[in-house]
């Protein structure tokens, strides 16, 4: 499952990074974005992007378009 797919209060375990290119993994990766970890959607922008996310005890804002790459588990 893709974290593009989840609603509001959701989450996912990372499993993996589905893109080719390089930079964007890399980013995410900077991000804390890695395998095994906890992503929670806690809201949308109006226009649906960006995103906001919970994880490692953190928040963050990610484009919409980059949450397509993200594949796990919906727990």
């Amino acid at each position: 499952m893709k974290l593009s797919e989840l609603k509001v209060n959701e989450t996912l375990r990372v499993k993996k990074i589905s893109n080719g290119q390089e930079n964007i993994k890399r980013r995410l990766n900077d991000l804390g974005i890695t395998r095994g970890v906890l992503i929670k959607i806690k809201g949308f922008a109006p226009m649906g992007s960006p995103v906001h996310l919970e994880l490692r005890g953190y928040s963050l804002a990610l484009e919409k378009k980059f949450l397509a790459y993200i594949e796990g588990e919906k727990l």
